[in-house]
This record gives structure tokens, C-alpha cells and sequence, in this order.
């Protein structure tokens, strides 16, 4: 299967709305990311090794999966509130 390339979006406090396509695309390439901090991890980058153990550290991976459903209603609530016309039942 082969994948789209994407472009990684750089969190922003003040755009914080931006989050779900943030962690959509880092769980769509995950492998993908922790396999590169392998590679160059292994070329003394401090950057790297610690991307590197927190792309392998489980716990984190449970977080970003835990968070996408949630962004994922906050975000359809907020476009809600951004209609013209909002229908109330």
C-alpha cells in the first residue's frame, strides 16, 4: 500500500484546534517516524534519540490514540459553532 506524503504541521498554543490533524498524521505515519529515529538515532543526534525513545515509549502512542477521538468531537462541535445557521432541535 503506499502512502501520501504529508506535511508535518508544527503545534501552535494558540491553535490549538489544530491538534487532531497533527496526531491524525503522526498515527497515519507512526512506523514510518520511529523506524527514521532508528536510523538516525544511531548517528550521535540528540534531537533524534530523544524523538527516537518517545516514539518507542508505548504509553505515548496510547495517548495520541486515546486523543484522536476525543479532537476529533471537539473539532466537529467547533465547526458547528462556526455555521452562518445553526439549527437547534
Amino acid at each position: 500500500m503506499v502512502k501520501s506524503f504529508h506535511n508535518f504541521v508544527q503545534l501552535c498554543s494558540t491553535r490549538w484546534l489544530c491538534r487532531y490533524n497533527v496526531i491524525n498524521v503522526l498515527l497515519e505515519h507512526y512506523n514510518e517516524l520511529k523506524t527514521y529515529f532508528e536510523v538516525v538515532n544511531k548517528k550521535k543526534c540528540y534531537t533524534a534519540r530523544m524523538l527516537n525513545e518517545i516514539l518507542h515509549d508505548e504509553v505515548n502512542y496510547l495517548y495520541l490514540i486515546i486523543l484522536k477521538p476525543v479532537l476529533y468531537e471537539l473539532n466537529k462541535v467547533n465547526c458547528i459553532f462556526q455555521l452562518n445557521y445553526v439549527e437547534i432541535d
